[in-house]
């Protein structure tokens, strides 16, 4: 696992010469992503790949919220997937989008939005006993709740990042599977420490354009 730093120190140096645009830069398995008028996101591409979103819908009456790049996936490969399934392990996989926060967000008020936003929506209820940490990613102000059920659908964690006038929100989900026995559902199995901390690493690796 590269050290956040260090990945950090990667990007900024192959910025300057000039190396690093649109695209993607092989970095010892770690790719690192440029996302168009976002930033960049890092994650290990022998177990993941970057795709649009295919396992949540966003509303039809809510999708002019979504702006560019869309609303995309980093989810685990195929291979990846069967591996885990065959340990009986949980694999995880990364949403997001940048959306436009509505009027008068504010760092304070930020929390308040958890499930109001366009990729999921859940109500106020579905936090009854969960704690919601806000905090800081890379200065800009967040606010992230664990172990929300919606319909169907545990949202790991959602995380809403407030990045001027806009919001980033992120969710981690258990992966889906094309193959059986899930075919076209989410993957069941034992929750598994060390692939959860991947799904982590990899959001945590946004570096969004201030």
């Amino acid at each position: 696992m590269l050290p956040r730093k260090l990945i950090v120190l990667i990007v900024l140096i192959v910025t300057v010469l000039g190396a690093f645009h649109v695209g993607a830069q092989d970095i010892d398995n770690y790719l690192i992503v440029d996302l168009p008028d976002l930033g960049s996101v890092t994650y290990p591409m022998n177990e993941y790949s970057l795709r649009p979103a295919s396992d949540f819908s966003v509303p039809m009456e809510r999708s002019a919220e979504v702006i560019f790049p869309g609303f995309l996936s980093i989810t685990p490969n195929d291979g990846f997937v069967a591996e885990q399934r065959g340990e009986g392990k949980m694999v995880y996989s990364v949403h997001f989008a940048a959306v436009v926060a509505p009027e008068g967000t504010t760092a304070e008020n930020l929390e308040s939005l958890l499930g109001k936003l366009p990729l999921v929506s859940y109500e106020a209820e579905a936090l009854d006993g969960k704690p919601v940490a806000v905090f800081e990613h890379d200065g800009l102000p967040a606010a992230r709740v664990n172990g929300v059920t919606t319909g169907l659908v545990e949202i790991v964690s959602h995380i809403l990042v407030l990045n001027g006038g806009n919001i980033i929100e992120i969710l981690v989900t258990p992966a889906k599977s094309y193959a059986a026995p899930e075919f076209n559902g989410f993957v069941t199995g034992e929750a598994d420490g060390r692939n959860l901390a991947l799904a982590e690493q990899i959001w945590v690796s946004f570096d969004f354009i201030q």
